[in-house]
């Protein structure tokens, strides 16, 4: 079904990847500098809350929203390009075969039932 659209599934699974992954490194470093600047001027409760209301955040909740989804859309996509069925080898002998899996393990096929060795 997926066939004819894995390989462009591919190319979107390794930007999706790189996106991700270029957000979430944004984030971690955007709350340490964040840290590092609150740690300079915070001394109790209300000079954090004044630091809050002055220094924008938005950036990083943007940041790791767009890790997240990006993230979560790379998962189902890499179970799509990772399950490639790939064409099998047979070797038959009298009504049983046994059928090399796609990772190299053998299943062994009596008719409609198969089973993995």
């Amino acid at each position: 079904m997926w066939s004819a659209h894995r390989e462009t599934m591919n190319k979107v699974l390794i930007c999706l990847l790189y996106i991700s992954t270029l957000f979430g490194l944004t984030a971690v470093v955007l709350t340490i500098l964040l840290l590092i600047h609150m740690g300079s001027f915070v001394n109790d409760a209300d000079d954090y809350l004044y630091f809050m209301t002055l220094n924008p955040h938005q950036l990083v909740d943007v940041a790791i929203i767009v890790c997240l989804l990006g993230g979560s859309i790379a998962i189902p996509l890499a179970a799509v390009v990772g399950n490639e069925v790939r064409p099998s080898k047979h070797n038959c002998l009298k009504g049983r075969c046994n059928v090399l899996v796609g990772d190299g393990a053998t299943a062994t096929t009596y008719g409609p039932q198969t089973e993995f060795v």
